[in-house]
């Protein structure tokens, strides 16, 4: 199946967005796990299994985030999702306690947690997904997220335990090609 690109509000900045978008597809082996891409000016971005809901690359200029690297980590949400709760739940559970007690929990995802268990999850995710994408936009772009980006900081964490980090994701799933 074909990319599909929405604009929600047929906005010029969501269509102007979806240009840009496919760029990017042209230009580089973005992963496509989700083949669904909807933009709406102010959204969140949020991977699901189905569609991934973006902001307009002019709201992402704004914040300081790469719109590259928003899409890259969003597609990795749906790679990371399918090994933590679908193929390997009760080892997930096990191995997200491990990577807590090693990397901590002092990150930006507590203000999106309402339970301890929902910060442990996003902790887990989010060290699987941020690897991959640091992994993929290292090879193809060479950027580091500027200083304003919410994962700043967990990417650094991750840039400066590069190895260990590495394996231990790799336990936890096989490391898609790139």
């Amino acid at each position: 199946m074909a990319m599909k690109y929405w604009a929600i509000n047929s906005s010029k900045d969501e269509n102007d967005t979806i240009t840009y978008i496919r760029k990017l597809y042209k230009k580089y082996p973005i992963p496509q796990y989700v083949k669904i891409i909807l933009i709406e000016e102010g959204h969140i971005s949020l991977g699901t299994p189905y569609v991934l809901i973006l902001d307009t690359l002019k709201n992402y200029k704004k914040k300081r985030m790469d719109l590259f690297e928003v899409i890259v980590h969003e597609q990795y949400h749906w790679y990371a999702g399918l090994y933590s709760f679908v193929k390997k739940y009760k080892y997930y559970k096990e191995w997200r306690k491990e990577i807590i007690k090693k990397y901590g929990t002092d990150w930006s995802f507590k203000k999106y947690s309402s339970t301890k268990e929902d910060l442990y999850d996003s902790i887990g995710q989010h060290i699987m997904v941020c690897f991959l994408t640091y992994r993929f936009v290292k090879k193809y772009k060479s950027t580091i997220l500027d200083k304003a980006d919410p994962y700043y900081e967990f990417e650094k964490m991750i840039r400066e335990n590069y190895d260990d980090v590495e394996k231990d994701v790799k336990r936890m799933m096989p490391l898609p090609r790139i």
